[in-house]
C-alpha cells in the first residue's frame, strides 16, 4: 500500500493550503514571472518569508507543462495527511473504484474534505493518478485527506468491515434502497464507481447496503462528484 506523500501542488488555493496546513513540509515554491500583477501575491509571499520558503520565479511554459490554468503557482510538498486510526469509534472512509477522470476525482476530494471524510481509498490501477491537474481541481483537500492506494479494493473494504465498518455502495438496481432511509453507522464506507462501468462485481459484493439517490428522472444520472457528494451529506 502507498500514501501520497511527495507531491507537487499547483494553483492558488491549494498551494496556501499547503502552507497553512503544513509550512515545514514546503521545499520550495515556483511562481510565474509575472505573479505581482495578481492580488493575491502579497499574502502567498507573506507564507513564504514567514516559513522561509525559497521563491522560484519560473516562465510560462514550466506551469503549462504541470496543468492548464495553473494560476502561475505551484510548490513542492515532502508530506501528506496521516492515515486514520481505523478503530476509532467514529470514521469514514471513501472508496472509489475506477474514478479514472482527474477532473472528477480532485471534485471528489475537495468535497471529501468539506463532508469530513476521514480517508480516501483508490485502486492502484484503473484510477487516476494524483497528478497536479488533481491537486488543482481539489482546491486544498488533498492537505486534509489521506489518500491510500491499494492493490485490492475489495480485501481492504473486507477488512475494514471485519473493524466494524458498513459498506454503503452507490448502485443504481432492483435491489437498491433509497439513501435517506438507510440505517447509518458510525463507522463508515462509501463506495463510488466510474460512472461508465460502475462498481466492479466484487467490490459490489462486499457491500452491507445498495443505496441510490432519488431523482426526477431515472433514465439520467448524476455525475460521480456530485453523487458523492449527496452520499457523504447522507450518510456521514
Amino acid at each position: 500500500m502507498a500514501d501520497s506523500k511527495k507531491r507537487v501542488v499547483v494553483g492558488r488555493h491549494s498551494v496556501l493550503e499547503a502552507l497553512k496546513v503544513r509550512p515545514k513540509q514546503v521545499t520550495q515554491v515556483y511562481v510565474d514571472q509575472n505573479i505581482e500583477t495578481k492580488k493575491w501575491w502579497p499574502e502567498l509571499e507573506g507564507f513564504c518569508k514567514k516559513n522561509k520558503i525559497q521563491i522560484v520565479i519560473q516562465k510560462a511554459q514550466f506551469f503549462s507543462k504541470l496543468t492548464h490554468n495553473s494560476q502561475g503557482v505551484a510548490c513542492d510538498v515532502n508530506a501528506g495527511p496521516e492515515w486514520p486510526d481505523e478503530s476509532a469509534e467514529k470514521i469514514s472512509i471513501l472508496a472509489l473504484d475506477g474514478i479514472e477522470d482527474p477532473h472528477n476525482l480532485g471534485a471528489i476530494i475537495r468535497t471529501a474534505w468539506l463532508m469530513g471524510v476521514d480517508g480516501i481509498l483508490l485502486p492502484q490501477k484503473e484510477s487516476a493518478p494524483l497528478t497536479p491537474t488533481v491537486s488543482k481541481i481539489a482546491s486544498g483537500g488533498m492537505e486534509h485527506v489521506p489518500i491510500r492506494k491499494v492493490v485490492n479494493l475489495k480485501t481492504e473494504i473486507s477488512n475494514l468491515k471485519k473493524e466494524g465498518f458498513w459498506s454503503y455502495a452507490l448502485y443504481l438496481g432492483e435491489e437498491s434502497q433509497d439513501i435517506s432511509k438507510v440505517v447509518k453507522s458510525e463507522k463508515t464506507i462509501v463506495v463510488a464507481g466510474s460512472e461508465e462501468k460502475g462498481i466492479r462485481p466484487g467490490v459490489l459484493k462486499e457491500s452491507d447496503f445498495k443505496v441510490v439517490i432519488p431523482q426526477k428522472d431515472s433514465a439520467a444520472s448524476l455525475n460521480v462528484s456530485v453523487s458523492v457528494g449527496v452520499a457523504l451529506w447522507s450518510l456521514l
